[in-house]
């Protein structure tokens, strides 16, 4: 979101959108939540187990309890076809973000001489994610595809969000946050103390909340019941620990640099 945010329009009006895209993702949850929880429940019921027993989520969910359950529809082949065209668009515009995330950060950080190539950046790493990606196409993908999704995208993604809003709340200032929205905008922010407070206190303090929850109840991930050998878990969780670390090991680089040099990186500036 903050790299595609980043090709708005200076006065784009931000306010409206950071409500939008919470509402919208919520209600779409919701109503994701009624179909799902409906599938299953008719699928429990047509087999006469619980529903636990049906599938425990992940691509099983997807491609085995789905497809199963359109077949006892009317004009199956039609909802067939509106489903996985569903997941082809959704899955192509997640890679759209994805790619164009890490294709502006190689960007921003390249000599100047390479950063006018973007058909060939792009070209290179859309080919590497490509090769990187091909392990989760064989026989054994949905396992390293579980794993991966089970360690190495829910804990970073909280953990950058809790250093994002401390960020923003303590280190940038919210207040100062709030002058710069208001020159964006072109309008004073209403409910700003609101905000104020939202950004320094409860949503750090629901993020922390959150994450200790998913630490205290933590387990190793299994697959179709199958236990994962430990050297796996190990990996991940190395893999995880990598990227949760390169938020300090960056801040130390940057604060030493600066306190070295007298100077800022490429966007930054120093009072």
């Amino acid at each position: 979101m903050i790299t595609m945010a980043s090709y708005n329009r200076f006065h784009n009006n931000m306010l409206w959108e950071s409500l939008l895209l919470p509402i919208a993702n919520c209600a779409t949850s919701v109503f994701a939540g009624f179909v799902v929880f409906a599938v299953l429940g008719y699928m429990a019921e047509v087999a006469q187990v619980d529903i636990q027993d049906i599938v425990t989520g992940g691509p099983g969910l997807a491609f085995m309890a789905y497809p199963e359950a359109i077949t006892h529809l009317a004009i199956s082949p039609l909802w067939s076809v509106l489903f996985f065209f569903m997941l082809f668009t959704v899955s192509l515009d997640s890679q759209f973000v994805a790619m164009e995330t890490v294709i502006t950060a190689f960007r921003d950080i390249l000599p100047p001489r390479f950063q006018k190539r973007q058909i060939l950046l792009t070209l290179v790493i859309s080919s590497l994610s490509f090769l990187l990606g091909l392990p989760l196409t064989t026989r054994g993908g949905s396992y390293i595809f579980m794993i991966i999704d089970w360690y190495c995208i829910g804990l970073p993604a909280m953990c950058v969000s809790i250093v994002e809003v401390l960020a923003v709340g303590w280190i940038y200032g919210a207040d100062r946050l709030l002058d710069e929205v208001t020159l964006m905008v072109g309008r004073p922010v209403l409910g700003r103390s609101v905000l104020a407070i939202m950004w320094k206190f409860i949503v750090p303090a629901v993020l922390l909340l959150i994450l200790a929850f998913t630490c205290v109840t933590h387990e190793p991930v299994t697959y179709l019941n199958y236990d994962y050998p430990w050297w796996s878990i190990a990996a991940a969780w190395t893999l995880t620990v990598m990227m949760i670390l390169l938020i300090p090991m960056y801040a130390v680089y940057y604060l030493t640099s600066v306190a070295t040099t007298g100077s800022v990186g490429q966007g930054g500036y120093l009072e």
